[in-house]
């Protein structure tokens, strides 16, 4: 069942493309829960309304999340928008976060790269 609260980007990796929201307390009106499990990780993709999806470090976000037991957070964002419903500051460059500095390299069979 998701699970939609407001919470504040603890964190963002940019070079990776996942980050962490912590949920505020009330966390969707269960004040049983327990205060270290109400944090979410969050993958670049979940992030709507930016060219790039990344978040800011104490931005006020509305989370939608789903328990994921396999996830490093046992809960895991589905959808992240801003508290305001805007962009945030609208779409970044590329070079502000590093989402796109990634090389691959490929290993052939024959030993050779490319």
């Amino acid at each position: 069942m998701t699970t939609t609260t407001p919470g504040t980007v603890r964190s963002w990796n940019g070079e990776e493309g996942w980050g962490v929201v912590d949920l505020d307390p009330d966390v969707g009106g269960d004040p049983g829960l327990p205060a270290v499990v109400r944090d979410v990780w969050v993958h670049f993709s979940a992030v709507v309304g930016r060219d790039f999806g990344h978040l800011v470090p104490g931005e006020r976000v509305s989370v939608a999340w789903d328990e994921a037991p396999n996830s490093p957070h046992g809960r895991q964002a589905s959808a992240v928008v801003m508290a305001d419903g805007g962009s945030g500051g609208g779409p970044i460059e590329a070079s502000d976060h590093g989402a796109m500095s990634s090389i691959l390299t490929i290993k052939w069979d024959d030993g050779s790269t490319s």
